[in-house]
C-alpha cells in the first residue's frame, strides 16, 4: 500500500484555485487563478489577488540514521530508526499575485504524531554483524513542522489553460520526536536552505483545476538526541526533492475544495559530523566528554493526503 501511495504522489505540488464567473460555471464575481481572471474557462490576468488554503489529513514518515565506530570501525556502529510515524497533519497556504505575473507563495504546516516504532540497534562488526543490542520503543507525543516560501512568475500558455510557474524559496524543516517503553529517547532535527522548482496549472474543463510541482532543495541538515546513557549532536548537509499533485473543485463563489497529496525525500551526504557527549564525575566535579564519530547518512522520507477549502480576496 506504501509503495502505491508513493509512486502516485511522485511529481507535484499543492495548489489554491478559485471559482468561475456566471456566464462560466458558478460565480458572477471576480475569482483569481494563479492571478488570473477566468472568463469562459479561459483566464487572463488580473492586477493583484490572494487566495488562502487552509486543510488538515494524514501524513506518514520515516528518518534513519547512521554512524561509523571508532577510527571508522565498525562502519556502522549505531543505527537508529524511527519508523510508521503516523501524523494527523495541518496545513495553511497563501499566495499573493501582483504586477500581472508574479507571485509570492508560502506554506506551513504542522503534525501531531499520534503513534510509530523507534528502533535502535548496535554492531560489533562491520556491514551490520556482530549484532551487540536490538531495542525496539514506541514513539507518541512528538512532532513536525514544515515552513516554506517562495517568489514566482507565471508563464501562460494555451489562452491560460496552462500556466507554468518557475519558482525559488526558502524552507524549514524539523521533526521532535519522543520514544519510550523502554527507555526515553529523543530526536530533534532540522533541516534549513533554499530551493528551487516549478508548479503548473491545467484547466481542461469547466470547473475542475489540476496542478503540479516539483522542488529541488539545498539543506543544512542539524540533530541532536538524547537518552539515559548520553547525548549527541549531528551536523551535515543535504539535499532533498518535494514532489505534489492536487485537484480542486469549484462549488461555491469565492470558495473551492481541493485534495492534494505530496511526497519528499531528504538525504545527507556522506562525511558528516557525529558528536557524542558523555557526562562524568571528575575530582568532584560534573564534566563532558566530547567524542566524534563519521555520520554515514540520514534519511528521511515523508508523504502526506490533505482535503483543505481555498478563499480569495
Amino acid at each position: 500500500m506504501r509503495r502505491l501511495l508513493g509512486s502516485f504522489t511522485i511529481g507535484l505540488l499543492s495548489l489554491t484555485a478559485a471559482s468561475i464567473n456566471a456566464d462560466n460555471c458558478c460565480c458572477p464575481e471576480r475569482s483569481c487563478l494563479w492571478g488570473y481572471e477566468s472568463s469562459s474557462c479561459h483566464v487572463t490576468p488580473v492586477t493583484e489577488c490572494m487566495n488562502l488554503s487552509i486543510g488538515a489529513g494524514y501524513r506518514q514518515d520515516s528518518i534513519k540514521w547512521s554512524r561509523a565506530g571508532a577510527a571508522g570501525f565498525p562502519n556502522i556502529a549505531d543505527e537508529q530508526k524511527w519508523k510508521h510515524l503516523r501524523i494527523f497533519d495541518m496545513q495553511i497556504v497563501a499566495d499573493y499575485h501582483f504586477c500581472h505575473h508574479f507571485f509570492v507563495w508560502g506554506k506551513g504546516d504542522y503534525g501531531n504524531v499520534y503513534k510509530g516504532k523507534h528502533e535502535d540497534t548496535t554492531y560489533a562488526g562491520n556491514n551490520r554483524t556482530l549484532l551487540l543490542t536490538d531495542t525496539i520503543a514506541k514513539t507518541t507525543k512528538s512532532h513536525v513542522y514544515d515552513y516554506s516560501g517562495a517568489l514566482g512568475y507565471d508563464w501562460v500558455m494555451c489562452g491560460g489553460q496552462w500556466v507554468l510557474s518557475p519558482m525559488v524559496g526558502y524552507s524549514q524543516h524539523g521533526q521532535h520526536l519522543k520514544s519510550h517503553d523502554p527507555g526515553s529517547d529523543t530526536y530533534r532535527a532540522n533541516w534549513t536552505g533554499p530551493w528551487a522548482g516549478a508548479m503548473f496549472h491545467l484547466q481542461p474543463i469547466c470547473g475542475w483545476i489540476f496542478a503540479g510541482g516539483a522542488e529541488y532543495h539545498w539543506a543544512r541538515y542539524k540533530a541532536s538526541g538524547e537518552s539515559l546513557t548520553e547525548d549527541y549532536r549531528q551536523r551535515s548537509h543535504a539535499d532533498g526533492v518535494v514532489a505534489n499533485l492536487s485537484a480542486s473543485f469549484f462549488t461555491a463563489c469565492g470558495w473551492v475544495f481541493d485534495i492534494s497529496t505530496s511526497w519528499q525525500q531528504w538525504k545527507t551526504r556522506h562525511n558528516g559530523t557525529h558528536k557524542d557527549i558523555t557526562t562524568a564525575a571528575l575530582d568532584g566535579a560534573t564534566v563532558q566528554l566530547f567524542t566524534d564519530y563519521t555520520l554515514n547518512h540520514v534519511k528521511w522520507t515523508s508523504w502526506n493526503v490533505i482535503v483543505s477549502g481555498t478563499l480569495q480576496f
